[in-house]
């Protein structure tokens, strides 16, 4: 098995990040660009629009592996095995 770069156990459940995910937070940052040139009253892209844009694409990124953590916990609590 090759290795994985952000590979960490957490409650006793391996996890994977991929490295493609990077895409991915890119790409909600950059949605969020409009949305975050309103909240800083910002008529051009800035380092405070692009800070406002990265924590909007980070707290998706939480949200959602929280999320996922709960199905593997849910896994676990009834013996099934998870991958």
């Amino acid at each position: 098995m090759r290795s994985k770069p952000f590979h960490f156990k957490l409650a006793g459940i391996d996890v994977y990040l991929p490295t493609s995910g990077a895409i991915g937070f890119l790409l909600i940052a950059y949605f969020a660009l409009p949305t975050a040139m309103v909240l800083a009253d910002a008529e051009k892209v800035n380092v405070s629009v692009i800070l406002i844009a990265g924590l909007h694409a980070l707290a998706i990124y939480i949200t959602i592996f929280i999320h996922e953590l709960g199905h593997a916990f849910a896994a676990l609590r009834f013996n099934q095995k998870i991958e």
